[in-house]
């Protein structure tokens, strides 16, 4: 049951008014902030990346690439591309391509 205020009677907490207009769009306004900060989270490692390709002069060897080095550890590997293809069948074995490593 709602109870009557004496006339003149400033307004509560408690009655709707202060939560309808401050309280409301906060979780929004905190939504907001979360999105924006994952989306710079996400956004700076690419950024940088693309700043030291930018300002890097030399041509980058893949066969220094660790990954790369590692596969071919582990899998056999063409000298060059066939095609379009990942892999292939060459001596009687599965070979990755060039391609596959790319």
């Amino acid at each position: 049951m709602l109870t009557r205020r004496p006339p003149g009677a400033v307004g509560t907490w408690n009655d709707g008014h202060y939560h309808s207009r401050f309280l409301r769009p906060l979780p929004v306004a905190l939504w907001i902030g979360f999105i924006v900060f994952v989306l710079i989270l996400l956004a700076y490692p690419v950024l940088r990346r693309g700043r030291k390709m930018l300002l890097v002069r030399h041509e980058p060897d893949p066969r220094k690439n660790p990954v790369v080095r590692l596969a071919r550890c582990l899998f056999p590997v063409t000298d060059d591309y066939v095609g379009q293809r990942f892999v292939v069948r060459a001596d009687g074995t599965w070979m990755l391509t060039p391609l596959a490593l790319a």
